[in-house]
């Protein structure tokens, strides 16, 4: 039996060494047969829907993230948190000495309680007309300047509390109590962990496609088999002029239990596509025109540019003369020419009924020896 490969390129010799069609001008061409159409193998142009998608790799992000410093220098007194801590806001991390600042609190208390007192007397003193409208007006700005001492007497105090400016998660504290701090030292970090942003580059002709809040999918290396999803939260304005990408910022809400800030992540942004003929990519050639395919039309072989929109898994998605359901040519590229008559080899399905063979096109029966000679083929 001669194979779908032999019937393509030649052929095998029959036991006594003849050819299995003869020899002579009638085989000249080497699987060549029904007067010199060329067998090739075929199968039908299909549709994908797959669209448009970005890929690229970015940094996750707290949503609010800070390094906690003191405001002030002093003495650590209480440490109220321990590493990897969830804490609300508001609530005291770190406290420092404060003896001075209580003093200077009580003190301040003292002299405004002694500014009311001579407010309260020059007030009395004044319905009677006892006291001048100058000797009012010392006493009111005397207590009102004891007032805002004591505010900042207060302030000053407030400051050797640390509080949390917002609910997330400490980091490593790497103070001790006792330690002397001043606003350098680094107290430990906190972040927001409850959503996660991640900025990545996208070219420039995704520009018109990326909307603020279109999905977006990830997945962390340092989580595998972990699905991420999440929003476009922000698009930059402009594109770098040198490498053509603008940047977008993400926002992840689902899937990131264990996401830790800084750990790396690939982004996908997918976009829907419209219907696109495809063909296996066996059957696209090139020259200087271009991309072509053969396509077979009433079983002679046409030439058919084609312009490629894209790949995936062995088809090519291409624009053109060309549709669904059409036949290609995927085996026997080599002897294709514009207008040949072709054969059909190794072909498990037939083709479409309203092709017509290279017998009705010559007006040749097919004869019982002509059949027996196409099945050895």
């Amino acid at each position: 039996m001669v194979s779908n490969r032999d019937a393509l390129f030649g052929g095998q010799a029959t036991a006594n060494g003849e050819s299995p069609r003869g020899s002579g001008a009638g085989n000249a061409g080497g699987g060549f047969s029904r007067g010199g159409d060329v067998p090739v193998v075929t199968a039908l142009a299909g549709t994908d829907t797959t669209g448009l998608q970005i890929r690229a790799i970015g940094t996750a992000t707290a949503v609010e993230s800070i390094t906690v410093y003191p405001e002030v220098s002093g003495i650590v007194t209480e440490i109220g948190i321990e590493a990897g801590a969830k804490v609300a806001k508001d609530q005291v991390l770190f406290r420092l000495d404060e003896a001075d600042q209580a003093v200077a609190v009580e003190r301040a208390e003292l002299a405004v309680e002694l500014a009311r007192d001579v407010s309260d007397r020059a007030e009395r003193l004044a319905k009677t007309n006892n006291v001048t409208e100058a000797a009012l007006t010392v006493a009111r700005t005397a207590l009102r300047s004891a007032e805002i001492d004591l505010k900042s007497a207060e302030l000053e105090r407030a400051k050797r509390s640390i509080t949390a400016p917002f609910g997330g998660v400490v980091g490593l504290i790497p103070v001790s109590v006792g330690d002397l701090v001043n606003n350098s030292t680094t107290l430990t970090t906190l972040d927001d962990v409850s959503r996660l942003t991640v900025a990545f580059d996208a070219p420039e002709r995704f520009g018109d496609l990326v909307t603020i809040g279109q999905p977006v999918t990830g997945m962390a290396i340092g989580l595998p088999g972990r699905e991420i999803k999440g929003s476009v939260g922000a698009i930059d304005s402009r594109v770098d002029p040198a490498t053509r990408v603008f940047k977008i910022e993400a926002t992840l809400e689902e899937g990131i239990e264990g996401l830790k800030p800084g750990m790396s992540i690939t982004i996908a942004v997918d976009f829907a596509g419209a219907p696109q003929t495809t063909v296996s990519s066996l059957a696209v050639q090139w020259d200087r025109q271009g991309s072509f395919v053969w396509t077979i039309q009433a079983d002679k072989a046409k030439r058919t540019a084609v312009q490629i929109i894209g790949r995936k898994s062995g088809i090519v998605m291409v624009a053109g003369d060309i549709g669904p359901g059409m036949e290609v040519v995927v085996e026997g590229l080599q002897r294709m020419r514009d207008g040949i008559a072709v054969r059909r080899v190794g072909q498990e399905t037939p083709p479409p009924e309203d092709a017509v063979s290279s017998d009705e096109i010559s007006g040749q029966p097919q004869t019982p020896a002509t059949v027996a000679q196409d099945k050895a083929g």
